[in-house]
């Protein structure tokens, strides 16, 4: 489930990055195996950077 939510979010899908950030909200914990998964904002040429509102995962 989150490995698709993170595909999803690479993919600037909003609802996918709102569940996100509800999870690392309520349990920052469940994202760690996660890190270094989605591609970096940085790496991608011709795109804004990826937007996030999460208020535990910076």
């Amino acid at each position: 489930m989150i490995e698709e939510l993170i595909r999803r979010t690479a993919a600037e899908d909003d609802d996918a990055i709102e569940e996100l950030c509800e999870i690392a909200d309520a349990d920052p914990r469940r994202l760690a195996p996660y890190q270094g998964l989605a591609p970096c904002a940085a790496g991608r040429r011709n795109r804004r950077p990826v937007r996030t509102n999460c208020t535990s995962v910076r």
